[in-house]
């Protein structure tokens, strides 16, 4: 469906701020290089190609803006309309990046910067599904039997594998609902793990749709060794 068609403006806030400690080096996961170009390169340029997207905010760490300002330029990324600071928390950073929006836009994205093997197939399944119900995420279902365990690591439940799903991004929502849903978490000092979490917290329903198996989120060593095999690139990303 095409941008005109769908008759909305819809946008995309990246939030790319975190310090990556998991991946145990000196530079964030973010900047890591997947191929010839750094992981949040793949993850705009993926983005930027939805027809049905108009513009772009990314949300660095605040002593790499002007660093992402001309990484985006030097990759020719268009429709981005602004580089912000994150916040504290990644909840903080969506919020800012949010923010940062024209208030044009009806419906928003929220993608992680390091998820950049996203599909327009998920892109396009999400979008739909705001549409329709407001709100919507990827997200796949469980294969493995899931556990609740307490803070001595006891298994508390094992809740039923047909009702649980993996959550991705990208997540979308109708701008009214999200910005709800972040003002009521602000106002009583919450913290969720993604926007969806906080609309759900809201009392509205958010609708999942099938992700993909290759759309993984880059926070390990294998994560971003896995991509590279999933690109057919060389450990050393050259």
């Amino acid at each position: 469906m095409s941008q005109s068609a769908d008759k909305v403006l819809w946008a995309a806030v990246v939030p790319a701020a975190g310090s990556g400690l998991r991946m145990k080096g000196e530079e964030p996961k973010q900047f890591l290089s997947l191929g010839r170009r750094p992981v949040l390169i793949h993850t705009l340029q993926t983005l930027a190609a939805c027809p049905r997207l108009a513009g772009l905010v990314v949300v660095a760490p605040e002593d790499a803006v002007a660093e992402v300002v001309k990484m985006i330029g030097s990759y020719g990324v268009g429709k981005v309309q602004a580089v912000v600071a994150g916040g504290p928390t990644r909840q903080d950073s969506v919020r800012l990046g949010v923010a940062a929006l024209d208030e044009s836009f009806d419906y928003l994205i929220i993608h992680d910067g390091v998820r950049p093997l996203v599909d327009q197939e998920t892109i396009e399944r999400v979008m739909d599904a705001a549409r329709e119900f407001g709100a919507a995420t990827a997200g796949l279902p469980a294969q493995d039997t899931l556990a609740e365990v307490d803070r001595k690591h006891n298994v508390v439940s094992l809740p039923e594998r047909s009702k649980v799903w993996q959550i991705q991004t990208p997540q979308g929502f109708w701008r009214p609902i999200l910005l709800e849903a972040q003002t009521l978490a602000e106002d009583e000092g919450f913290q969720g793990t993604d926007e969806a979490g906080l609309v759900v917290r809201l009392g509205k329903r958010v609708r999942i749709v099938e992700g993909s198996p290759l759309n993984i989120k880059i926070t390990t060593p294998q994560d971003l060794r896995l991509a590279r095999a999933l690109l057919n690139w060389p450990e050393e990303g050259r």
